[in-house]
């Protein structure tokens, strides 16, 4: 096992992971009672197993935090590379790394990368942040740099630091299964570096299922899915230097990654980074109180329609004891009155009468209280004042409501740049070193589009062979910057812009009706216009028609002008 001029003993390590759960423990206090259970949906039950109206929960918050990510990143950015130097060809082949290998829509693991993009928005708009894992990795025989999300409870970053992405270490927790732990005695790992500790492995093996860090505290993610009963947990120490898998019942390293990026192997996207929690501010914390009002004039509403149906009653003619009564649904009240009656006791109170306009009205403070926030489902008729009534204030609002998505997009949009050149510089090095290691030169082959481009930008000077083959000659390079187009994440965009063309287009042709001079403008902008609205188009004849369009009109003005050609020979 490499562990040359390693500075950490697995007793070290332990107190660092203590110290970090102490930490976190602080920070992330009522996460499991607050966050997970709106993030989650999960309503306490009773003892038997059955919800309680008392657990009904309203689904405003939880729903919004699903769908927000979803509105905010619609795809991936597009962004340029720069690489630092004269070459444009080097910074295409760098571009190709990051375009083709590095953000590849599939993924072994079973889900897409664009998914992982909203799982880590989601829960840094659950929690205040997510912070992220960039494994080098080996995927069906290409090197790679991963992207696993961390879940909060599996998180432990130096303790007492005040922002994820500039602490000095960050641990975290992984969980295995028994043959996942036999896969790495085995050797199958699709992490590359570093040699794995096979007695420590064995030894894990035999410490058993479900060795926490010795703390009381329950991990929600574990308690949700039967976890950590039947899994073994790893953790995982990285910095700017290392890489190290260890096991904390037994204090044993099994694993050392020499980081030869200097990159950071963990990253954060964060919903709102406030300079004080290491967690952020997360849109819970901002509507956390309107959503509890909201849940308790659901639960009362539901509560009282049930009891409603079948109300308790009052029987005068027999004697009632007292000490056992309880008014509740369904029950019989036996008063001692020589006359005989039965009343029924409904509780129907201008509360729930009014109960859609309250609903409503909690539902726009929630909202509000949220960035980007614009519910169609809340009529003009009630609800916060803040909510116009008038189309235009409707608008006006939308607009608003985009401002702020931009806000989040252009916050996510930081994120990537910061994830994807710490994956490129990771990618380079550990490829250079391996190239290193076999006496080889690191070499990258490259697609018939990006080959094609390399040859256009570095004609005859040999950069690229006959099989599309580009060397990687790193040894000046110091670092390669990635730069994202802004809103480059939104597709909505493009549609606005059709919205606004369409709606100027219209303009047009009402004006070129009425005004012969306008017609002939009209017929002069055309191909542009059809250019434009066919940028976007999915069909595939859009392209044609806009040339052939732009042909026709241009045979129809060299007809006319032949024609005026002819009339002024004829008239002379």
């Amino acid at each position: 096992m490499e562990q040359n001029n390693y500075p950490f003993t697995g007793e070290q390590l332990v107190q660092k992971l203590d110290d970090s759960q102490e930490f976190m423990d602080r920070v992330t206090a009522g996460f499991a009672e607050r966050n997970e259970r709106i993030f989650y949906r999960k309503p306490p039950v009773n003892t038997n197993g059955q919800m309680e109206y008392a657990d009904l929960v309203d689904n405003t918050l939880a729903s919004y935090l699903e769908k927000m990510p979803k509105n905010v990143v619609q795809k991936m950015p597009t962004f340029e590379v720069d690489a630092h130097t004269r070459n444009k060809a080097e910074d295409l082949v760098y571009e190709y790394i990051a375009t083709k290998i590095l953000l590849r829509s599939g993924s072994s693991r079973g889900y897409g990368l664009l998914q992982k993009q909203w799982i880590e928005l989601r829960n840094a708009a659950t929690f205040g942040a997510c912070a992220v894992y960039l494994p080098f990795e080996n995927d069906h025989g290409e090197y790679t740099v991963g992207e696993v999300p961390i879940y909060w409870g599996d998180l432990y970053p130096e303790a007492w630091s005040t922002n994820l992405n500039s602490a000095n270490y960050i641990q975290f927790r992984t969980l295995k299964t028994e043959d996942d732990i036999k896969k790495l005695i085995a050797g199958n790992d699709e992490e590359v570096g570093g040699t794995w500790n096979k007695v420590g492995l064995q030894e894990v093996l035999d410490y058993g299922t479900g060795q926490s860090t010795g703390k009381d505290n329950v991990n929600i993610k574990a308690a949700m899915e039967g976890l950590p009963d039947h899994m073994y947990e790893l953790f995982v120490f990285t910095n700017e230097e290392w890489v190290i898998t260890w096991h904390y019942a037994s204090a044993t390293i099994l694993r050392v990654i020499p980081n030869l990026s200097g990159r950071s192997r963990v990253v954060a996207l964060y919903s709102d980074y406030d300079g004080s929690s290491i967690m952020g501010r997360s849109l819970v914390d901002m509507a956390y109180g309107a959503q509890q009002s909201l849940t308790s004039l659901l639960r009362n509403f539901v509560y009282t329609s049930d009891y409603n149906t079948d109300p308790a009653k009052t029987v005068k003619g027999i004697s009632l004891n007292e000490d056992t009564f309880n008014l509740t649904k369904g029950n019989t009240m036996f008063l001692n009155d020589e006359d005989g009656k039965v009343d029924l006791l409904p509780i129907d109170t201008q509360t729930i009468q009014n109960f859609p306009n309250l609903y409503s009205l909690l539902k726009t403070v929630l909202l509000t209280s949220l960035p980007a926030s614009s519910d169609s489902s809340i009529s003009s008729g009630v609800g916060d004042p803040t909510y116009s009534k008038t189309q235009a204030g409707v608008n006006d609002q939308t607009q608003k409501a985009d401002i702020e998505n931009n806000y989040y997009r252009k916050n996510y949009e930081q994120y990537f740049e910061m994830a994807l050149e710490n994956k490129i510089n990771i990618y380079l090095a550990e490829v250079k070193a391996i190239a290193d290691k076999n006496n080889a030169v690191p070499m990258v082959t490259l697609d018939e589009e990006y080959a094609n481009l390399v040859r256009e930008a570095a004609p005859g000077e040999g950069f690229i062979n006959d099989k599309n083959q580009v060397r990687l000659d790193l040894s000046e390079m110091k670092g390669v910057n990635i730069t994202v187009n802004f809103e480059s994440t939104r597709d909505m965009a493009k549609e606005e812009d059709l919205k606004r063309l369409n709606t100027f287009m219209t303009g047009f042709f009402e004006a070129a009706k009425s005004d012969p001079n306008m017609a002939k403008v009209m017929r002069s902008v055309m191909p542009l216009l059809m250019r434009e609205m066919t940028k976007s188009s999915n069909l595939e004849s859009s392209a044609k028609i806009a040339e052939t369009m732009e042909q026709a009109l241009m045979q129809v003005a060299q007809e006319e002008e032949q024609a005026k050609q002819m009339a002024q020979q004829e008239a002379q």
